[in-house]
């Protein structure tokens, strides 16, 4: 929720936060869908209340509350294998696809519905929660 409601205040025009930095992923002067290399991408005019954070050179988290409530805080309760198995096949794989800033987040959305799909399969989740973990079983 915290998460959320931040991301929220980066996309207002706040005067005293500036705005993003043309050439990072989804900044843009107006809300717009364009062409990418391959996929469609995305522009936001959202600010820069908070700085993107760059676990690795030419790769950033412009929201960076979403990469910690997605990414880390799984790993404070045991659920690394799915964290590892998102990271993977989510913003690393989509950004080895295209060089395009802003396309490289919609290919990523695009691969969350196969992550989803895949996260919806009884084989695969007996698989990541691992030994004692808390999964509930579908009927």
């Amino acid at each position: 929720c915290v998460s959320a409601v931040t991301m929220l205040m980066q996309l207002f025009p706040f005067d005293w936060a500036g705005q993003c930095v043309l050439g990072t992923a989804l900044c843009g002067s107006g809300l717009c869908t364009v062409s990418g290399e391959w996929h469609l991408g995305w522009t936001i005019p959202y600010n820069n209340m908070i700085p993107a954070l760059v676990p690795w050179p030419g790769f950033a988290f412009v929201f960076p509350t979403y990469f910690i409530a997605v990414f880390l805080v799984p790993l404070f309760y045991g659920a690394w294998r799915i964290a590892l198995f998102h990271v993977l096949f989510g913003p690393i794989l989509a950004s080895s696809l295209t060089s395009n800033a802003n396309e490289f987040p919609a290919i990523w959305c695009l691969f969350s519905v196969g992550i989803i799909v895949i996260g919806l399969s009884p084989w695969i989740r007996q698989r990541v929660r691992g030994p004692g973990g808390l999964t509930p079983r579908m009927s």
